[in-house]
C-alpha cells in the first residue's frame, strides 16, 4: 500500500512535510519501512536518503506457547520449532536490528511454515450487520431474535439453581446413582409402578413429573386408558402443587403427561394462571408443551391469549431448531380453535410458509388436516399437495381431509398439475377401497350416548338402521340409508371443556359430511339428557331427522 503525499505549498525556507499512517507499509523498489507509534506528520528532510529499513524480529506472544509447554525441546527442535530457551532469547532480542532486510532461506521458510501450522492464531467470528438487506439477522428476519432468546438469562432455567432445590428437598432420601448415564429406554425396561406407600413419600414436584414420566410410558406401551392408583397420584399433586408453587417447569411437565393421558389434571386453572404470568418467563418449547397439553385436554381458556403474545415473536426461531415443535404447536392452535379469534397468528404463519419446503415425509404426515384449513392459504395447500406428490407420504388421512374440503374450489384445484390431481383421485380411491374391505358389521360404540340412541332407534323405527357405518375416512355413528340420513352422537369429548361449544375438529367434520351430500343430525349430549323417556327421544329423532 503506498504512502499517501500531502505536501501543501510552503514558503521556500520552510520544510517540507510527508503523512505518515499508523500502521507500518511498504511497496515493492528500494522504499524504506518507516516504524511509527502513531500516525502524524514528520519532516521529510529527517528521513536520510541512505536510510535502510529495520525488519523486527520473529518473536512468540506469551499464550501461543501453550500449545508446546509438553513438548521436549529436543523434539521441537527437530519438527522445526523454537525451544523455550530459543524463544526466550528471540523475546529478550530488541525488535529492530541495525542489518538491513536480509531474505529467508529454504530451511527458514519451512521452519515458519511449519511453526505457523502448529501455532495457529484463533479465529474471531464475526455477527453480520442485522440492517443488511441479504443477511439473515436483517431485522425482521429468521434469525433476527434467535440470538436474544438462546442467550438471555432465564432464572428459571438455571440448572445450578435447580439442581441445589432439589439436592435440598431430596436431601433426606438415598439418591439412586444406578441409573445414572443410562438410556431412558434401559430405565423403562426396569421401571415398576410405584405402590401407594411410595406414592405419599414423593417430596417434590420435579420428582413428582419424573415418575409420572414414567407411568404414561408404560400406558401407552401397554395400550392401557390410565394409569394405576389414579386418585393417589392426584391427590399427591394437588399437595405439591400447595408445598411448592414456584417450579413452574415441572408443572408444564405434569400437564403435558396428563394432557397425554387425556384427562384433566386438579387445580387446572390454578397452574394455567402460573403458566401465563407475565412474570414467569419461559422458553417456547415449554408455552408449546402447555399448548399442546390444553388441546389433548379440550380446555380453552382465556389465558392462552397472553401465551400466544409471549409466542408471537418466536414462531421463525422455533421453525429453525425444531420443525417438530412448531408442527405440534400448530396443530394444537388449530384444535383449540383460536387461529379466527387470535391477532398473533401472523409469525405462525410465515414459519409455516418458510419451514414448508424443507419437511420430511414422517413430518408432513403430522399435519393435522384442522391446521392445513385453518392456517394455510391457497398457495400453501398447492405447495402441500405437490410435495405430498414428490415425497409419497403414507398416512393419508390428514391428505384426504384436505383435498375434500378443496375440491370443489376453482381457485385451488386448477392450479394442481394435472398428475398430482390423478395421484390424489387414485388416494381416494385406494382408501375407500381398504375401508370397504374391512367388516361393517362392528357393532362397538363410541360412546354411551351412542348406544343409547341405538337402542332407541332399533326399537321405534321400521327403517333399517346401520351402526358404526364406514364412508370414506369417516365412520358414521348412525346411517339411515332410506334417508340418506347421518345421526351423529355428539358426546363431550367432542366440546371443549366445561362448555358447549363444539371443537374444531369436530366442527369441520360436520361440514364435510355435509359437503358430501347427507343429511347430518347432530344430537348434543345435554339436550339428550334432558330427555326422561323412550317416547320423547324418539319423538325428538323424528322430529329433527
Amino acid at each position: 500500500m503506498a504512502l499517501r503525499f500531502n505536501i501543501p505549498k510552503l514558503a521556500k525556507n520552510r520544510t517540507k512535510r510527508i503523512y505518515v499512517p499508523s500502521r507500518t507499509s511498504r511497496i515493492e523498489g528500494e522504499f524504506p519501512v518507516i516504524p511509527t507509534r502513531s500516525g502524524g506528520i514528520v519532516d521529510i528532510e529527517s528521513i536520510s536518503a541512505d536510510y535502510e529499513a529495520e525488519t523486527p524480529q520473529r518473536s512468540v506472544k506469551p499464550h501461543l506457547l501453550k500449545t508446546v509447554e509438553n513438548r521436549t525441546e529436543e523434539s521441537l527442535e527437530e519438527n522445526g520449532i523454537p525451544s523455550h530457551n530459543s524463544l526466550r532469547e528471540m523475546k529478550t532480542r530488541p525488535k529492530m536490528s541495525d542489518s538491513p532486510i536480509q531474505p529467508l532461506t529454504d530451511s527458514e521458510v519451512q521452519k515458519s511454515d511449519k511453526l505457523e501450522d502448529r501455532l495457529k492464531l484463533k479465529k474471531f467470528r464475526w455477527m453480520p450487520n442485522p440492517f443488511l438487506a441479504n443477511s439473515d439477522l436483517r431485522q425482521g428476519g429468521p434469525l433476527y431474535y434467535a440470538k436474544y432468546f438462546q442467550d438471555r438469562k432465564r432464572a428459571l432455567d438455571e440448572k445450578s439453581v435447580r439442581e441445589e432445590l432439589s439436592n435440598y428437598q431430596n436431601s433426606e432420601e438415598p439418591s439412586d446413582q444406578s441409573t445414572r448415564g443410562r438410556r431412558p429406554k434401559a430405565v423403562w425396561k426396569t421401571y415398576r409402578p410405584l405402590t401407594i406407600p411410595e406414592i405419599v413419600q414423593i417430596s417434590s414436584l420435579q420428582k413428582f413429573s419424573r415418575i409420572l414420566a414414567n407411568e404414561v410410558h408404560l400406558v401407552t406401551k401397554n395400550g392401557l386408558t390410565d394409569i394405576a392408583n389414579k386418585e393417589h397420584y392426584d391427590n399427591k399433586f394437588r399437595n405439591l402443587l400447595m408445598d411448592s408453587p414456584e417450579d413452574i417447569l415441572a408443572l408444564v411437565k405434569c400437564m403435558h403427561y396428563y394432557g397425554v393421558l387425556k384427562s384433566s389434571p386438579p387445580m387446572l386453572e390454578i397452574i394455567i394462571e402460573k403458566i401465563s404470568d407475565s412474570r414467569n418467563i419461559l422458553k417456547p418449547i415449554n408455552y408449546i408443551y402447555t399448548i399442546q397439553a390444553m388441546s389433548r385436554m379440550n380446555y380453552r381458556d382465556h389465558r392462552l391469549i397472553k401465551i400466544l403474545d409471549n409466542l408471537a415473536l418466536c414462531w421463525g426461531t422455533v421453525a429453525i431448531k425444531n420443525p417438530l415443535m412448531l408442527i405440534r404447536g400448530a396443530n394444537a392452535i388449530s384444535r383449540l380453535d383460536l387461529v379466527s379469534s387470535s391477532p398473533y397468528m401472523t409469525g405462525l404463519k410465515d414459519a409455516l410458509a418458510e419451514c414448508l419446503p424443507r419437511l420430511t415425509p414422517s413430518q408432513l404426515e403430522r399435519i393435522k388436516g384442522i391446521t392445513v384449513i385453518e392456517l394455510f392459504d391457497h398457495l400453501m395447500i398447492l405447495d402441500f399437495f405437490v410435495l405430498c406428490f414428490e415425497k409419497k407420504i403414507h398416512y393419508s388421512r390428514n391428505l384426504i381431509l384436505v383435498y375434500l374440503k378443496y375440491r370443489n374450489v376453482d381457485e385451488v384445484m386448477n392450479k394442481v398439475p394435472s398428475h398430482v390431481r390423478d395421484w390424489l383421485a387414485e388416494i381416494v380411491k385406494q382408501d375407500t377401497q381398504l375401508r370397504l374391505a374391512m367388516s361393517n358389521e362392528n357393532s362397538s360404540f363410541s360412546s354411551k350416548l351412542h348406544s343409547d340412541i341405538a337402542r332407541v332407534l332399533s326399537t321405534t323405527t321400521p327403517h333399517n338402521v346401520l351402526t358404526s357405518q364406514r364412508c370414506g375416512p369417516f365412520v358414521f355413528d348412525i346411517f339411515i340409508p332410506s334417508s340418506n340420513t347421518v345421526i351423529e352422537a355428539c358426546s363431550e369429548f367432542q366440546f371443549y371443556n366445561r362448555t358447549s361449544k363444539l371443537t374444531a375438529e369436530a366442527k369441520l367434520r360436520h361440514e364435510l359430511i355435509r359437503g358430501l351430500g347427507f343429511q347430518l343430525v347432530p344430537v348434543f349430549h345435554f339436550n339428550w339428557a334432558k330427555l326422561s323417556t323412550d317416547s320423547a327421544k324418539a319423538k325428538w329423532l323424528d322430529s329433527n331427522s
